[in-house]
């Protein structure tokens, strides 16, 4: 692995385009191993792209005063990439979350104001201090610190949503919101509209009925894409549920890079629940053969944990592309049909 005083001062040059701090745009700081060249590579290519983005961008947003209405139009914008000085503003539109800050201007600051059960916000705290500890922007001295407006946010929404509560998860998800907004309401709004709209809420219920159901129909998906691979894992006696927990409660948080994580997350407020399948079976088609060819529980284990690692990954623009050609056609019909076998198998009608 290469290291920082490996690197050319070209490869530098090239990465201080994005950050002067040692830290990418978003706050994440470069680890010792930080492959320069390897991202370098990526940006150089990628950096000419997004302006040419964010010139067509402008030109849009001028001309429809704003975020066009749901079609074909700002589908094809949102997955050739948001820039990031518009990435909010798309985001609050195609989700509802605008709608609902004007519709409902007090209602934030009624719910952080309500007393909360202190179980919750106790595990709030916790996770609340192990919340991107790599990342300068949650750092508790640091001047647009977010450790504050991240514990805000959590403890309104558990009042807001007491079926939920809070969940393990939920303060990742908040925290890139958080990032992109740099705004308390904004990611409030946000978390309520991929909790119970764009992913089920019982993947943070306590028994996370939600989140079951979806490895079934994630199971039943790369039954019919790599059957190789699911007999792989059943030979070494690996539940899918261990190795991609992490991708469906996170919405792949931790798992992805963070510029193609908030390329994912641009359609997955437009597009909802079947962009996070789309995903993981990309992940898992791309990354068969490595799999396949691991032979214990560990390797395997440990091929599922590096299968984001890979320059096919970092490359935000190609693997975007990639999530809707390699599944193949994907209607929403197919993840409800496949949820509905998963709650007949559990619950049998009576003969």
């Amino acid at each position: 692995m290469q290291t920082n005083k490996d690197v050319t001062r070209d490869d530098r040059e090239t990465a201080s385009l994005l950050d002067s701090s040692g830290a990418c745009p978003y706050g994440f700081k470069r680890s010792e191993s930080f492959d320069y060249t390897t991202y370098n590579r990526f940006i150089r290519d990628y950096i000419p792209v997004m302006m040419r983005r964010k010139r067509k961008w402008e030109v849009l947003l001028t001309k429809s005063r704003g975020v066009p209405e749901a079609g074909s139009k700002i589908k094809r914008f949102i997955r050739k990439g948001v820039p990031l000085e518009f990435r909010a503003q798309v985001w609050l539109s195609v989700s509802g979350a605008e709608g609902e800050i004007n519709n409902k201007p007090n209602y934030y600051a009624e719910m952080l104001r309500a007393e909360n059960d202190p179980d919750v916000l106790q595990r709030i705290e916790l996770d609340v201090l192990r919340t991107f500890p790599e990342n300068v922007h949650f750092q508790e001295e640091a001047e647009d610190t977010q450790v504050t407006p991240l514990r805000n946010v959590l403890a309104a929404y558990a009042n807001h949503n007491p079926t939920v509560g809070y969940c393990q998860g939920m303060n990742f998800v908040t925290g890139i919101l958080l990032l992109v907004t740099k705004n308390e309401e904004q990611s409030f709004w946000l978390l309520d509209s991929l909790i119970g709209h764009r992913v089920p809420s019982s993947y943070y219920s306590t028994g996370m009925e939600g989140l079951q159901t979806d490895h079934f129909v994630l199971h039943s998906l790369l039954l019919k894409r790599t059957p190789r691979l699911v007999g792989h894992l059943q030979q070494h006696q690996i539940d899918l549920q261990v190795v991609t927990s992490r991708w469906f409660i996170c919405l792949f948080v931790d798992v992805l890079p963070i510029e193609t994580l908030l390329r994912v997350w641009d359609c997955l407020f437009l597009e909802g629940e079947k962009i996070l399948f789309r995903v993981a079976v990309t992940l898992a088609v791309n990354h068969q053969h490595d799999i396949l060819s691991q032979p214990s529980f560990i390797n395997t284990i440990n091929a599922f944990k590096n299968i984001a690692k890979g320059y096919d990954v970092l490359n935000c623009h190609h693997f975007i592309n990639e999530i809707f050609t390699i599944p193949g056609s994907f209607p929403q019909r197919r993840i409800t049909e496949a949820r509905a076998a998963y709650q007949s198998k559990r619950s049998p009608k009576s003969q």
